[in-house]
């Protein structure tokens, strides 16, 4: 049993927790968890006591890591008050550190699977700190909580999906009124269920009786019938919910560590396939392929509850794959020659994958968030003949600066190369590459201007597909729409029931080839750095359009109606 203990200067005050992690490493397949446990006392026999109860088996099916911070001496900060060390600062500290890596980089945890338990008394601080910064919590389940804070009795429409065991009717309100809840079922005489009618994870679970503490069966309902079933995602500044993926129920195929592609003098890769039911019931139709590559650090399990794209897979009958990066960190996108590359190793696998399955070679599609958007791009450019269209998101690349992997090797130049070999090809064939590009307004490079990745980017994209060049302009434009150089043609959409106000503007420029839209940048507004579940789904409608020749000329859809 990996209990860990460690210590937090907040302020002036010194604080600490102790942290469980898994007896068994994670693997690429993985998405970790991370749920915090408040409750009364600061004794590790507390922390031993719930770990026997059913935590650890959790922690190693779930690959979820428990932090149970301690209070002071005095207990928890229960009315946030200013004479008491700050719980809230508290728990944010530990919540940035979780992402960092709590104790050690391996263990950590994205921004969209933490989750909060409190007991008694501490309650009353897990109201706050989910109130006050929700953006930071999936979900909550609190035990006998009693008391919500004056300071946050009025907020509301915040949304934070809840699971309360004998809590007060102060709390019950508190939760039903910040997810706007308008309607109940009543389960049975002891649970009930509140929910906004317009959301289905904007919920709050209300379950009656005399429970006092956490019981391994109060675990296990919170983690199976909530915490399992929520995330949180960076796209709009307070986060939004969505479902999370029960891979159990996926089917996906794994590659670990598979020396079978024959690449880079026999290195092994890692990848996971998903094939529709329609392709098992009939594998001699042939069916698009679809390539979704992860950002640094991420992995394909991440990848896949992110974007999603198996499920439209599985609705449309295309076959998805999620590959790990060779170095099983991020893409070799400057084709650096010292380092493996993962162009080869794409190109085995495609290969690999055809010999598979019956793949239908003129609709091979590629995707990819953040550095695997740019892993996209790059096999694009220099393979314009194996893509029919391209889906990139939320990427810096070509990176006009230094970021944190390998800083020392940075070179702007080299950066560049696949896009001056992209368009040398295109020069020689005359290629075309439909781009249905998302771009977030809560990115590093919003607003653009001249000078940065997504002006090299665009124009890159705006050349290879005979578009007109206009200058970026060196100082951000005075709009709703800073992208730099606004499409011939936008449209403003809001395509997500369950988040209406979610909008976005799509950029559509065209070739002067008889007026074609090949490049499209989709403003995500209050967009983060992350995937909204509608991203993928936005550039299926796109990319299915289109289809490429042996020739390598491409065929529409659209030109046919």
């Amino acid at each position: 049993m990996a209990i860990h203990f460690k210590e937090y200067t907040i302020g002036k005050h010194q604080r600490s927790a102790f942290i469980y992690t898994p007896d068994k490493p994670w693997n690429c397949f993985t998405k970790p968890s991370s749920v915090v446990i408040l409750r009364d006392d600061d004794q590790e026999t507390s922390v031993k006591k719930l770990l026997g109860m059913g935590l650890t088996e959790l922690a190693d099916k779930y690959h979820i890591i428990f932090i149970f911070p301690n209070p002071t001496e005095k207990g928890w900060n229960i009315n946030l008050s200013s004479d008491m060390p700050d719980d809230v600062e508290f728990l944010k500290t530990i919540n940035q550190d979780i992402g960092a890596g709590i104790v050690g980089y391996e263990w950590r945890v994205m921004h969209d699977a933490r989750y909060l338990i409190a007991v008694g008394q501490a309650s009353s601080v897990a109201a706050a700190y989910t109130t006050l910064h929700p953006e930071l919590t999936a979900a909550v389940a609190l035990v006998a909580g009693d008391s919500v804070p004056e300071s946050i009795r009025d907020a509301q429409n915040l949304s934070m999906p809840s699971m309360l065991f004998n809590c007060s009717e102060a709390i019950i309100s508190h939760y039903r009124r910040i997810n706007n809840t308008d309607t109940q079922n009543v389960i049975n005489d002891s649970i009930i269920t509140y929910k906004d009618s317009t959301h289905p994870f904007h919920q709050v679970t209300v379950v009656k009786g005399e429970i006092k503490e956490l019981t391994a069966t109060i675990i296990y309902k919170i983690w199976y019938d909530l915490f399992y079933k929520v995330r949180r995602i960076n796209t709009s500044p307070m986060g939004n919910i969505c479902r999370r993926i029960n891979f159990e129920e996926c089917r996906f195929i794994m590659h670990l560590n598979d020396d079978r592609l024959g690449d880079n003098a026999g290195i092994p890769h890692s990848w996971m396939e998903h094939v529709p039911q329609s392709v098992l019931d009939d594998p001699s139709k042939p069916v698009p392929l679809l390539i979704f590559s992860h950002g640094a650090t991420d992995n394909p399990m991440k990848a896949a509850d992110m974007s999603k794209w198996h499920e439209i897979g599985e609705r449309e009958g295309f076959i998805t794959v999620y590959p790990l990066a060779t170095n099983g960190v991020s893409f070799n996108l400057n084709l650096d020659p010292d380092e493996p590359s993962d162009v080869e190793f794409y190109l085995a696998l495609i290969k690999y994958l055809k010999n598979k399955y019956n793949i239908d070679d003129s609709r091979v599609y590629i995707s990819g968030f953040s550095n695997g958007a740019g892993m996209a791009q790059v096999m694009a450019l220099l393979h314009p003949e194996i893509f029919a269209a391209i889906a990139p998101i939320d990427t810096m690349w070509p990176y006009v600066k230094a970021g944190p992997f390998a800083p020392e090797k940075f070179d702007f130049s080299k950066n560049l190369r696949p896009i001056e070999m992209g368009l040398e090809l295109q020069r020689r064939y005359n290629y075309r590459m439909p781009v249905w590009y998302v771009y977030g307004t809560r990115e590093m490079e919003y607003p653009i201007y001249k000078g940065v990745g997504q002006q090299y980017q665009y124009d890159a994209w705006k050349k290879y597909n005979n578009i007109p060049v206009k200058p970026t302009p060196e100082e951000p434009l005075d709009s709703e729409c800073s992208i730099g150089v606004e499409g011939d043609k936008v449209e403003v959409i809001y395509p997500c029931a369950q988040d209406p106000e979610y909008k976005y503007s799509i950029h559509k420029f065209y070739s002067i080839d008889d007026h074609k839209n090949y490049y499209n940048l989709a403003l995500a507004h209050g967009k983060g750095h992350d995937v909204h579940y509608v991203d993928a789904e936005l550039a299926w409608q796109f990319i299915s359009r289109f289809s490429r020749n042996p020739d390598g000329t491409l065929n529409d859809r659209e030109d046919s109606y």
